[in-house]
């Protein structure tokens, strides 16, 4: 996952045997305008970076809101976005 202020960094994904070193993005998900669940990815800290999670929008779903769960920072909240037909 990128920053929002443009600096072009991205999220780490460094897998590790030692807990106080490990560090990635264990899941993405999006949730539309009423709040409901429509995609969730759970990750693995040997997946590749950036941190990624392909879906289908469903029918009649007009924006999206994304989040993702660090295990070290915790959630992160992103912007909602406007869906397109």
């Amino acid at each position: 996952a990128a920053t929002e202020d443009g600096s072009g960094l991205i999220h780490p994904m460094a897998p590790s045997d030692d807990p106080d070193t490990v560090h990635w993005i264990s899941h993405i998900f999006a949730r539309d305008e009423m709040g409901n669940l429509v995609a969730l990815c759970e990750l693995l800290p040997t997946d590749p970076a950036p941190a990624t999670c392909t879906f289908q929008v469903p029918p009649g779903v007009l924006s999206l809101r994304p989040f993702e769960f660090c295990n070290k920072h915790g959630l992160y909240v992103g912007q909602t976005v406007t869906v397109s037909e």
